[in-house]
């Protein structure tokens, strides 16, 4: 098999991997996204607690989880209909992006639901 072919076929795979691990209306990752990236770092930050050295650059000895419901979400869709919660949906993304760092995790988990995994953040951090 030619090369171009091969790198054809490594895009197609790179582009299929991103379908299924991202929300499609928001961008971030989706529950299955958000639960492999967070199993990888779980299991990186295990093996650090264990003492051992990593290859990364940045050392993740905690990590913090923060749970995000909108209130009366439904509310704003039967109301306004699903374009706007949609809106909001968007929205609310954009500010959490610009709340968290580079190296944090922010998912989609349900219609209204997201997650925000803190690399390397203690639980006070998390609240601040």
């Amino acid at each position: 098999m030619p090369k171009s072919e091969i790198k054809k076929l490594k895009d197609e795979i790179n582009r299929l991997r991103k379908l299924i691990i991202k929300d499609e209306l928001t961008g971030v990752l989706n529950r299955r996204g958000i639960k492999e990236k967070f199993e990888t770092l779980f299991k990186e930050t295990l093996y650090l607690q264990g003492k051992h050295k990593s290859k990364r650059k940045i050392e993740i000895e905690n990590i913090s989880v923060i749970f995000i419901d909108i209130d009366d979400f439904k509310k704003i869709n039967d109301a306004f209909g699903h374009a706007a919660g949609d809106k909001v949906l968007k929205v609310a993304v954009a500010v959490f992006k610009k709340k968290i760092r580079g190296i944090d995790l922010l998912g989609r988990i349900g219609g209204e639901e997201f997650v925000v995994v803190l690399a390397g953040a203690t639980e006070n951090e998390a609240y601040e």
